[in-house]
């Protein structure tokens, strides 16, 4: 465009004039150059003016294709539009499974509240005072002597026997069956440093009778007599429910004496003591 310049050397002075640093002419621009700007300028308007329509219709139509029929302009969804979108309007969720939903959480948050409630009306413990407790060295060298009695308070697991007694009918009776009852009471006591014992007789829990009816003959525990070699099978029993606060190697010894027990069918034993932090458990700090 315009005169051509012969110079290797050009410049631009202040006022937007070409020099030629050789010749010292003057060179203005070309009037096509202006006119090509004023082009380009007009045509990036027409392409703002174009994407702004394009989005404004954008806006209009994306309403009536959304599942929960309103979109929020106004930058992230209410609580209460999330709600509306997942629950009433998914396409995985009947009307039924909604409302059953709804109730659940309705459920757990009064669940929630009651046992926050039951947690602040409960009883207070005390703080104990730890000068009067026995030393860590004490606690973890521990031993029982096997004498209740004499035994420090700390270390025993709460559990319960359900055993089931044959039903002799040559024996005594009800007076060898208590005798029996006596001898195992002394033995928790002053052989196993157990507390807290409480014997009850149970009934068939198959149809409530005082005599439990087997579902299958069964034989008792115990070594067989001298000369004897087969043991007899019983149909019948009496079953007694046993609870005691017991050390944990107790447990052990406990069931060696059960097994060599002539009387004793079957028994089995349920540990209830997962913590000692727990209210009502062996533990000095509720002394």
């Amino acid at each position: 465009f315009g005169s051509s310049v012969r110079a290797s050397s050009v410049t631009r002075d202040p006022a937007g004039m070409t020099i030629n640093g050789m010749v010292g002419k003057q060179l203005f621009l070309s009037p096509c150059s202006s006119r090509a700007q004023r082009r380009h300028s007009a045509r990036a308007a027409a392409a703002v003016f174009f994407a702004i329509a394009a989005l404004v219709a954008l806006v209009a139509v994306l309403p009536s294709l959304h599942p929960s029929g309103f979109v929020s302009v106004q930058g992230t969804l209410s609580r209460g539009d999330v709600v509306a979108q997942h629950a009433s309007h998914s396409v995985y969720y009947s009307n039924a499974d909604v409302e059953r939903l709804k109730a659940r959480r309705k459920e757990s948050r009064q669940e929630l509240r009651d046992w926050e409630s039951r947690g602040l009306m409960g009883p207070k413990i005390v703080p104990a005072e730890y000068d009067k407790l026995p030393s860590i060295d004490d606690l973890y060298n521990r031993t029982f002597s096997g004498n209740a009695a004499k035994d420090p308070i700390g270390g025993r697991k709460r559990y319960t026997y359900l055993v089931l007694f044959k039903l002799d009918p040559t024996s005594k009776g009800p007076e060898k069956l208590k005798a029996l009852l006596v001898d195992y009471v002394r033995f928790f006591k002053t052989k196993m440093s157990c507390k807290d014992i409480k014997i009850k007789k149970k009934k068939s829990p198959i149809d409530g009778a005082n005599v439990v009816t087997l579902e299958y003959p069964m034989k008792e525990y115990g070594p067989m007599a001298r000369g004897q070699s087969v043991k007899q099978k019983q149909e019948k029993a009496i079953m007694f429910e046993i609870k005691i606060t017991a050390p944990v190697q107790a447990g052990e010894y406990i069931a060696k004496k059960f097994y060599n027990d002539h009387m004793m069918l079957r028994f089995m034993v349920l540990g209830h003591t997962r913590r000692f932090g727990h209210a009502n458990e062996d533990n000095e700090l509720f002394l």
